[in-house]
């Protein structure tokens, strides 16, 4: 009997609530995201694990797409791949276990069948846990410091119990809230997590060990968290936080989300340095510079660094990869006589790594990072082959994502946002482009529950609202915008509050000559510009809004590409051009003055290659003409 339930009868599964599940020779225990075969024991992520549960219900009978996405992502609307890969891991535990199968049933879903007999498996049993997890970056095209997935095992975190100086009954309740939402975060970004009391010895497999402690003092709760390399005894991170005691029941999830991201983003240099091991000194260095490269504090001393380390370490991809990511993120803020030099070592690092990990998908984002950004159509072949080569890349999506929607292809752009981050459920910068996508496709309710809970996780992240920014004012939407500005603390605000709210009130009352003074003020942040466009394209002021433009878009493509590479070098960082392709840009696009607006950011040549989403409702014929 086939399962064709509607969407909206089926409750999510709760991992916490299912027991455990004996489906032929293997159990498998939700809770603990495990399944247990023979000596062998497995951990997998929480939405495979879903699927697993969803199919294992039901063994023999077609399961259906909708249902898997009602029952295992809540409803919410993702592309093929997601839910592709969630099958794949699956199928990849089917044939170590020997216990069970997934046949496809094309055009409809899929049916798990018990196997009569297991076959001989050859399991290494170092290999305890064998799904990995997609390495968390903490900035867009940044901090990529991986390696290839099929290289690398499960990082093994021990959790020991929080240290507490806390008094009152509220109080001592939070060291295990604290430790809890640990577990669980880290089991959730597909990490194997040992959480044996101080008692206990840890298992010999351990490879990181995370402690804390808190306190209290002048009316604020202080939490210390450390990760220790327990391989090697080193201290490898560490992080305060510092909250008001009213908002101490929000600390836990912070902290949690936090040194998950970072755990994710430390695992993968780590596992690297053992394959191609770097001396303490070294790898503190690499570590250094990847925390200052992923929040983006310090740029500078992160290429210093990696320039000072690199020469040290020849035979390191690690050393390689991170003079590559830190000359391309150094561009922007190095003065622009040093910029080449600072371009030729990024590439030879780049050339360098490529030789030591020719199948490390992620290389591809260095290489976008050290071309010009108007090469749209080579860095997305770059992309899109990395990520055929190298399918667990966990920066590729990301990078893939922010490509497509510069260039107009929302729908994909949607569709990468949703891998980069259904692996990766903590970064902050695969939340921040996923928003984005979302508020453009005008699912904005989805576009704010991702936000509202990444703000949890991330409470003085400003981008989450700049992305809901940027995606309101892509599609047009004024009401909803002065909604989100009501309801958004001042200390989150990341435009020009006055002028925004000027603008709003004047598209509300059809005030142009208002909302021209306000917008053609100098020195506006992007999105307040973005925000004004939109405005003023809507009143039908054309030409300011072009005089905006033509400030916020300056030349970076020319035919000849020495010249493209020469404007790119003046001028490394420019604001997205995200908006040129949106809805609300659509009586621009019809002025014979866009083509050459968007001819100068290198769209045009792009569009002539792969057309954006706009070409399915508008003529484009007479843009793309040559």
């Amino acid at each position: 009997m086939d399962v064709r339930v509607a969407q909206a009868a089926l409750a999510p599964i709760d991992l916490a609530e299912v027991p455990p599940i004996d489906l032929g020779t293997i159990r498998i225990v939700p809770v603990t995201h495990e399944v247990h075969f023979g000596d062998i024991s497995e951990r997998i992520q929480a939405q495979p694990m879903r699927v697993l549960i969803a199919l294992a219900q039901n063994p023999g009978t077609l399961v259906t797409r909708e249902a898997l996405v009602a029952l295992c992502w809540g409803g919410r609307i993702l592309g093929d791949d997601v839910i592709n890969r969630a099958i794949l891991i699956l199928r990849g535990v089917a044939k170590r276990s020997g216990a069970f199968g997934i046949q496809t049933i094309p055009r409809a879903g899929y049916r798990l069948v018990l196997q009569t007999a297991a076959q001989p498996r050859h399991t290494d049993r170092r290999r305890r846990i064998s799904i990995v997890a997609g390495a968390a970056v903490l900035a867009a095209f940044g901090a990529a410091i991986l390696i290839p997935r099929q290289a690398q095992q499960t990082a093994i975190v021990r959790v020991l119990p929080i240290e507490s100086h806390l008094q009152g009954p509220d109080r001592t309740r939070l060291p295990g809230k604290v430790r809890a939402s640990l577990i669980h975060a880290l089991m959730d970004s597909g990490f194997a997590v040992d959480a044996v009391g101080r008692a206990r010895p840890p298992s010999a497999n351990v490879d990181f060990e995370i402690t804390g402690q808190l306190s209290e003092g002048d009316g604020r709760i202080h939490a210390s968290i450390q990760m220790e390399d327990a391989r090697r005894g080193m201290l490898i991170l560490s992080r305060e936080f510092d909250r008001p005691v009213a908002r101490s029941g929000a600390i836990a999830e912070e902290i949690a989300a936090n040194i998950a991201a970072n755990v994710a983003g430390i695992a993968s240099p780590m596992s690297l340095s053992r394959r191609q091991p770097v001396n303490s000194v070294t790898l503190t260095n690499l570590l250094n510079l990847e925390y200052l490269d992923g929040t983006g504090t310090d740029p500078l001393r992160a290429y210093d660094i990696a320039r000072r380390t690199a020469p040290q370490a020849p035979h390191s991809g690690l050393a390689q990869i991170a003079l590559a990511i830190s000359a391309g993120l150094a561009l922007p803020e190095l003065p622009e006589r040093d910029r080449p030099r600072a371009l030729a070592e990024g590439r030879a690092a780049a050339a360098s790594a490529q030789r030591l990990a020719p199948d490390f998908g992620d290389n591809a984002v260095a290489w976008c990072l050290l071309h010009p950004r108007a090469e749209f159509g080579a860095c997305e072949s770059h992309l899109r082959s990395a990520l055929k080569a190298d399918p667990d890349a966990p920066t590729v999506p990301l990078a893939l994502s922010v490509l497509l929607q510069e260039t107009g292809q929302y729908d994909d752009a949607l569709r990468m946002a949703e891998i980069a981050s259904a692996g990766d459920p903590f970064n902050p910068m695969k939340l921040d482009f996923r928003i984005q996508a979302l508020e453009i496709a005008g699912d904005s309710s989805e576009a704010e529950r991702v936000a509202v809970r990444g703000q949890r996780w991330w409470p003085d992240h400003q981008q989450f609202t700049w992305n809901r920014v940027m995606g309101m004012a892509a599609r047009g939407d004024f009401a909803a915008l002065e909604r989100l500005d009501r309801i958004t603390p001042v200390e989150l605000i990341p435009y020009d509050r006055a002028i925004m709210q000027a603008v709003l009130a004047a598209a509300r009352n059809h005030d142009v000559s208002r909302m021209k003074s306000a917008c053609l003020q100098p020195r506006l942040k992007g999105s307040t510009r973005q925000v004004c466009m939109a405005a003023l394209l809507k009143s039908g002021d054309v030409d300011s809004a072009f005089a905006i433009a033509d400030g916020l878009y300056p030349p970076t493509w020319d035919p000849q590409r020495g010249e493209t590479e020469r404007l790119w070098l003046q001028r490394p960082e420019t604001f997205l051009l995200t908006f040129l392709s949106s809805p609300a840009a659509a009586r621009m696009r019809k002025d014979p003055r866009f083509k050459k607006l968007a001819g100068q950011s290198g769209l045009i040549a792009y569009w002539r290659v792969q057309r954006p989403d706009f070409c399915k409702t508008e003529d484009c014929g007479p843009l793309l003409a040559g």
